[in-house]
C-alpha cells in the first residue's frame, strides 16, 4: 500500500503521484484542501494551521516527535509498503534535515520512502535496493550522498560516470552531480547507505 504524506513545509506546485491513502500533518491539511484532495487521516498539534480540522487526531505542541514523524508512524501502523512525503523540503534547514533523516526510520522498518518536491526526489538506498530500477529525468542530475561513514558500490547503470568498484566517504563530494543517461537507473551497493537525490522526471 502506497501512502502519501503532506507535511507543513513551504507550499509549491508539485505533481502528486498515485497513492492509496493520504495522511496530512498539521498545515498539510490546508495544502490538501487547496489541491482539492480529501485526506484519509489528519494529525498534528496544529500550531501552524491555526485550527483543528474535524476528525483530526490532536497532539500537544510540546511533544517528543514532529508532526511528520507522527504521520510516518501512522502510515507504518497501517502497513504501508511505500511512503511519499510532500512539502517536506525547503524552509528551515533544521526541519529539512530532520525530515530527510526520517527516511532512515522508514528504511529500518522495511518501508520504501521518498521525499518529493517539484524538481527533486530524495530517498535512502542500501544493498537491499540492488537491481531495483529508480525513475529519474533523462539527462538530469543524480547525486549520491554517503549516509553511513562510507559507501562501497558494486556498480551502476544509467549514469554518465559509473560507480563501479567505487567507495565514497561522508564529508567528500566525489559522488555529487552525476548525470542520468536515461529515464531510470540502477545502483548496486556492497555496504553502507546513501541518500540518492535525483532530478524529477515527468
Amino acid at each position: 500500500m502506497k501512502v502519501a504524506i503532506f507535511s507543513g513545509g513551504p507550499f509549491e506546485n508539485v505533481k502528486i503521484e498515485d497513492y492509496t491513502l493520504l495522511i496530512c500533518a498539521d498545515k498539510g491539511y490546508l495544502y490538501a484542501r487547496n489541491l482539492g484532495l480529501s485526506p484519509s487521516f489528519v494529525l498534528g498539534d496544529f500550531d501552524s494551521l491555526g485550527f483543528v480540522p474535524d476528525g483530526a487526531e490532536v497532539f500537544p505542541k510540546e511533544k517528543d516527535l514532529s508532526d511528520l514523524e507522527l504521520a510516518i508512524d501512522k502510515a507504518i501502523s497501517l502497513n504501508a509498503s511505500e511512503i511519499d512525503g510532500y512539502f517536506c523540503t525547503g524552509g528551515r534547514i533544521d526541519h529539512e534535515l530532520f525530515n530527510i533523516s526520517l527516511l532512515k526510520k522508514c528504511k529500518d522498518r522495511g518501508v520504501k520512502a521518498r521525499l518529493i518536491n517539484s524538481t527533486q526526489v530524495v530517498e535512502l538506498i542500501s544493498s537491499a535496493d540492488n537491481f531495483t530500477p529508480i525513475k529519474c529525468k533523462d539527462g538530469g542530475f543524480v547525486s549520491v550522498l554517503p549516509y553511513s561513514s562510507e559507501v562501497s558500490f558494486i556498480g551502476s547503470s544509467g549514469l554518465k560516470y559509473p560507480l563501479d568498484n567505487l567507495t565514497a566517504k561522508k564529508g567528500e563530494t566525489l559522488t555529487l552531480s552525476n548525470e542520468a543517461t536515461g529515464s531510470s537507473l540502477i545502483i548496486e551497493i556492497k555496504s553502507g547507505e546513501a541518500l540518492l537525490i535525483t532530478e524529477r522526471g515527468e
